[in-house]
């Protein structure tokens, strides 16, 4: 240990190393190392989390509600009911477009009929003709019957499929008084209850989809270039929740805001314990490209309480003396199975505990896993070594 880290570390080392009381077995534990190395620099920005979709869902026809059974906070699959409403003029316009329909298929049978009928009277006056014992206006009269007889044949059949139409738009509207959940979600706010009349277009509830969130960014305009390296990873944490997502996957919106010369950036994170919800704050470390020199730990070495991140120093007047002093520290980024850290008197060369600390207390002796172990006293007593044995 040199003696400015000593400095840095006196009067903590002073309470914890020189002052501790020596009993009890000390832990055991890994340990690795502080290092200092210059890597890419990030900037931490701040934004927020947002739904994948949002939507106040509306109707599309006007009508009195008769039923809306979903409440705010109430989870939601596609499908499920929001609201119905009163159909009963439809339904009945349903009715009389059926019995115009069942009219319509008469009136066509009925041309139908005439037609055959007018085909077969052609073809007799044609043979008629052709022997001399009929007259070919009379053939000609028969031709123009035939002729009319189809077009009523196909305007009959035409207006089959205007009731058809007019039947397949009316059950749509019947099926639009059913408003649905067009998608997994939880209700967030209503907007209409039973009783009230609800014009085409009213907003019934508003819905925010459940799972996977985005976590939405502003970032100055000068970060643009260095979000579109290769293989550029952002960090992004969502503090509430106690929860990191590092990733290379996310969306730059190419669209420089003129008054705040910022653009979007777009982070999906997963959601599958539903621990996120839309509004949480989030923020982000993003490469700023510059390099500078940053202290890291080990990843593993990291522990937080409620007054914030910190790590376990080993410290000690020798190999078998040695303390585990705790070191207030602010993480930075993640740097492969490292993390950028900030802390007083942190320096490389320092070995931080990476394995047992989640059981250390501050100022707890500790033995180091792998370590050469201390030299056993001298004695000019052949006899302690036994002694000492027995006793064990």
């Amino acid at each position: 240990m040199t003696t400015k880290w000593r400095w840095a570390f006196g009067p903590m080392i002073g309470v914890l190393v020189g002052g501790a009381i020596a009993q009890g077995r000390p832990t055991p534990v890994r340990v690795g190392d502080v290092e200092a190395a210059t890597i890419r620099d990030r900037r931490l920005v701040t934004g927020e989390l947002r739904a994948m979709r949002r939507a106040r869902v509306a109707g599309r026809e006007p009508g009195l509600v008769l039923e809306a059974p979903v409440r705010e906070g109430q989870l939601v699959k596609r499908g499920t009911l929001l609201a119905r409403l009163d159909a009963a003029n439809l339904e009945l316009e349903s009715k009389r477009i059926a019995a115009d329909r069942i009219v319509a298929e008469a009136t066509l049978e009925e041309r139908k009929a005439d037609l055959s009928l007018r085909e077969w009277q052609y073809d007799a006056f044609k043979k008629l003709a052709e022997r001399g014992s009929s007259h070919e206006q009379e053939v000609r009269q028969a031709e123009s019957a035939i002729a009319v007889a189809r077009a009523r044949k196909r305007q009959a059949e035409e207006a089959m499929k205007v009731l058809d139409a007019a039947k397949a738009l009316i059950d749509q509207r019947i099926g639009d008084m059913r408003i649905t959940a067009p998608f997994d979600a939880v209700v967030v706010a209503r907007h209409a209850e039973r009783g009230e009349w609800l014009g085409a277009g009213g907003a019934v509830v508003e819905l925010v989809s459940v799972g996977a969130v985005e976590a939405w960014f502003r970032l100055p305009e000068r970060l643009v270039g260095p979000l579109r390296e290769k293989g550029v990873e952002v960090e992004v944490r969502i503090e509430a929740a106690a929860r990191t997502v590092r990733t290379k996957r996310f969306r730059v919106v190419p669209l420089i805001d003129p008054q705040t010369r910022t653009f979007p950036l777009i982070v999906d994170v997963a959601n599958d314990t539903r621990a996120l919800a839309a509004g949480m704050s989030a923020t982000a470390w993003v490469p700023s490209g510059s390099d500078v020199e940053h202290v890291t730990v080990p990843v593993d070495a990291l522990l937080r309480n409620d007054a914030g991140s910190y790590v376990y120093l080993v410290a000690g007047p020798s190999a078998d003396q040695l303390r585990a002093v705790p070191v207030p520290v602010t993480r930075l980024f993640a740097h492969g199975d490292r993390v950028a850290v900030r802390g007083d008197g942190l320096r490389a060369g320092a070995r931080v505990v990476v394995e047992g600390n989640e059981r250390l207390m501050p100022g707890a002796a500790v033995s180091i896993i792998g370590a050469p172990a201390a030299p056993p006293p001298a004695s000019n007593d052949p006899g302690d070594a036994s002694a000492d044995g027995e006793a064990r």
